[in-house]
Formats: C-alpha cells, structure tokens, sequence
C-alpha cells in the first residue's frame, strides 16, 4: 500500500553562530524542496486542509 505525500529528512546546524533547522525531501512528482529555518523557535506550518487530509487517511506516525 503506498500513501500520498513526500519524503521528508530533518537535519540542524550551526552557521554564523545561530542553529539553522534544515527539512529537506521529495515530492510525489519527483521535485525535490529545501526549507530553512534560522529563528531561534523555528515554526513550520501545515495548512489546515493538508491536516484535514492528513487526518482522514489511515497515515500513522513511524516513531
């Protein structure tokens, strides 16, 4: 059974003194993204429809 959604590897590290949280991954189609984030809280965002979707499939966190 295959689910729809991306491959997502989470990585952090440190540059110019600050820590830098670094989510890299593949879409369905092949395309591949990068998100950076510098703050000191970093914050992602799902929208709220993408949760909603989330939800109502059978998906089930790996750890």
């Amino acid at each position: 059974m295959s689910h729809p959604g991306f491959i997502l590897q989470a990585a952090s590290q440190t540059r110019a003194g600050a820590c830098e949280v670094q989510l890299c991954g593949r879409l369905e189609n092949g395309d591949g993204f990068r998100v950076r984030e510098r703050r000191e809280s970093a914050r992602f965002y799902i929208r709220n429809q993408d949760a909603a979707a989330l939800q109502a499939s059978d998906w089930r966190d790996a750890t």
